[in-house]
């Protein structure tokens, strides 16, 4: 409440200095635009215009969180290196997470003790496991601010986000309740670890929405970046937009879903870039890169992919596998790097029904190689025309399957 009135404060003293709005007496104003009033303009209070939305600054966050790529540490040693990192006397006290340094793929999550230098410091706790060129992430633990918020809007609207790096373990978003930020260019999550997921749902999905961010895991450990819907799907009003997830070993974004929305969604470096669990889905203008498992994981039926692009997928990855159908594919693109090889472009690993795909297009590399384009569940080659078995048919139409 407190911080709630100092921004009330904060805003009429903002506004009492600036032309873009007129103060007509002590917590009434009404909005200016080039210097007149706008016609149908209502005067209206500071109070009831900032409580339109919360934000999870008005709980306490932070946003000083700092990630770097160049940190070592040695078993048994509290003593952190880490010479891009120019730590501060502030830093001191501050939670700090050190990629795979309590073991494989198990981040060591510490405080600061002491700062040595700026390019060094001693954490509360040893490392268990020598890394070298690790993901050190530090600041303030936002996690309690960003669910205060969360918590407070439960099915009653959405928390804003505003520009800035938020170091959190985990969090969860309410039913009917949006967690949103402007873009994924000022808006970052950046993980502690600790936990399966990064942000998921309390069990019940209806409604969630996910938007104008980028959630970074560091590798430190998380099943999956964004877990949606797999204590009860979420539908019609989930939407999943504008967000980028990367650098997570598992899962980047797991949804499970019946007549979802993921639109203009973005993930690199991730073990399996997106599954999706569900019917009749929509997922929109869709890009991995990098994917070291797999580009496109879905094991629902029903879903529409429109322009999904899989660019640069690891050696030995698949870039999409469809366990069964029907789905439908429009203009999938698959970019291969020179030098990889991978065992197939497209899977389906199981005979219930038909995939079909439209103007997809394969571009590749020097040195980049697949051993069949498509691969049904009897290991059998698909041509790009048409190819029916059973009760499995593959289907490009269009334009064909056209490569580069």
């Amino acid at each position: 409440m407190r911080n709630h009135l100092m921004a009330i404060v904060s805003a009429l003293a903002i506004l009492g200095s600036l032309g873009t709005a007129g103060q007509e007496e002590m917590g009434r104003f009404t909005p200016r635009l080039r210097g007149a009033v706008p016609r149908g303009a209502v005067t209206r209070s500071i109070e009831e215009k900032l409580s339109e939305f919360i934000s999870v600054r008005d709980f306490g966050a932070r946003a000083d969180a700092m990630d770097r790529e160049d940190a070592s540490v040695s078993a048994g040693q509290v003593r952190l290196r880490c010479p891009s990192a120019a730590f501060t006397a502030g830093d001191q006290g501050k939670v700090i997470s050190v990629s795979g340094a309590a073991g494989p793929n198990r981040p060591l999550i510490s405080t600061i003790a002491r700062v040595v230098g700026s390019g060094e410091v001693d954490m509360a706790d040893a490392a268990r496991v020598t890394v070298d060129h690790a993901n050190v992430a530090w600041g303030s633990d936002d996690t309690r601010a960003f669910q205060i918020a969360l918590d407070n809007q439960k099915n009653v609207g959405a928390v804003h986000v505003p520009a800035g790096r938020y170091l959190i373990s985990s969090i969860v978003i309410p039913a009917s309740t949006t967690l949103w930020g402007m873009s994924p260019r000022f808006v970052t999550l950046i993980g502690i670890g600790g936990a399966p997921a990064m942000v998921t749902d309390d069990g019940n999905a209806t409604g969630v929405g996910l938007s104008g961010m980028t959630v970074e895991g560091g590798e430190k450990g998380y099943d999956a970046l964004i877990r949606i819907g797999y204590k009860l799907p979420f539908g019609t009003e989930g939407l999943i937009t504008n967000v980028k997830a990367r650098d997570n070993a598992g899962t980047c974004i797991a949804i499970r879903a019946n007549v979802a929305i993921l639109q203009n969604n973005y993930t690199i470096n991730c073990g399996e870039s997106l599954r999706l669990d569900g019917e009749a889905n929509l997922v929109d203008n869709f890009s991995a890169v990098r994917s070291y498992k797999y580009g496109i994981h879905v094991t629902g039926v029903g879903n529409v992919f429109r322009y999904t692009e899989i660019e640069a997928p690891m050696q030995g990855s698949i870039p999409i596998f469809a366990e069964r159908g029907p789905n439908t594919f429009y203009t999938p693109i698959i970019s291969l790097p020179a030098n990889t090889t991978i065992p197939d472009l497209i899977v389906i690993a199981q005979a219930t029904g038909p995939v079909s795909v439209h103007d997809a297009f394969v571009g590749t590399k020097p040195g980049s190689a697949w051993q069949w384009l498509v691969r049904d569940g009897s290991q059998n080659a698909i041509t790009p025309a048409q190819y029916t078995a059973g009760a499995t048919t593959f289907v490009a139409l269009g334009s064909t399957v056209r490569i580069r």
